[in-house]
């Protein structure tokens, strides 16, 4: 066979795995994300100690929790764009969980979706687990079980090398018991599962997630986002506003009223 079929072959194939597993696309959040950044925020997190200290050691894992609305899905996304511009960082995955979406509330669609980016990278030792699965599956014509697919993505990550995954919004995976305990033993299990994959996940500080990330990951892995740590970025964006919003204009020579309307916005913001 000679190499123009391979790769028309090749094509097809990765084709009809995708269409097999029909992952939701988290790249819809993410560019959503940043347009919702205002430029500058977020630096605090990434110049922290415990964010570095999270992308160097090995099997790493940290939590940011905090109110619904202190900005949990742009630090988020503000990591994965860092992560995606060091050149340290091989592999990048990520997936929002997200309420206004079904197809981003369950936990077999989140591995569906990390699976094709994995996938995705082209590594023929990486490949070859999803091959092996969907093959098995009588070439796509059934569908794999979530045991199947937690099993085919462990054996994935496994033979990628190094990897970063950033999982936002956990709380927003369906609220039923059984579906939030399956996720929160699956991050468990991939995190047991080796050393080479880095965990950063975003939620509100309810107390199943707290519970369950209490007993497997150390205390100082844990960033709240309190008022005081979001200030500085709600300060500059505001601020940002005031001064250059078109219906604000009337007040751009005010710099006494541009500040007192700061000063009521920041008071009032309460961490959101």
């Amino acid at each position: 066979m000679n190499e123009d079929n391979k790769k028309r072959l090749s094509a097809e194939q990765h084709h009809e795995i995708a269409r097999w597993l029909s992952p939701p696309d988290p790249s819809i959040n993410y560019n959503r994300a940043l347009t919702q950044r205002h430029a500058g925020t977020g630096q605090w997190l990434l110049q922290s100690p415990t964010y570095s200290r999270w992308t160097e050691e090995s099997a790493s894992f940290l939590w940011l929790h905090g109110i619904p609305g202190c900005g949990k899905t742009v630090l988020s996304t503000t990591a994965i764009e860092n992560l995606k511009d060091d050149t340290r960082v091989n592999l990048v995955l990520y997936f929002y969980f997200d309420f206004s979406d079904v197809q981003k509330q369950q936990l077999d669609h989140a591995i569906r979706a990390l699976a094709s980016q994995l996938y995705d990278t082209g590594q023929a030792d990486v490949r070859r687990h999803l091959e092996a699965c969907f093959g098995s599956h009588s070439n796509g014509r059934r569908q794999p079980s979530l045991d199947t697919l937690r099993k085919t993505f462990q054996e994935m990550a496994q033979s990628a090398g190094e990897l970063w995954v950033v999982l936002d919004a956990l709380d927003e995976c369906k609220v039923e018991q059984q579906h939030r305990s399956e996720l929160l033993d699956w991050i468990r299990d991939v995190r047991a599962s080796g050393s080479n994959v880095h965990l950063l996940v975003t939620s509100r500080p309810e107390h199943d997630i707290q519970s369950a990330v209490a007993k497997w990951a150390p205390v100082d892995s844990a960033i709240p986002l309190q008022s005081e740590l979001v200030q500085k970025d709600i300060s500059s964006y505001i601020g940002w506003e005031v001064r250059h919003r078109k219906g604000l204009n009337r007040w751009h020579e005010r710099e006494d009223v541009q500040k007192e309307m700061e000063d009521a916005l920041t008071d009032k913001a309460n961490g959101m």
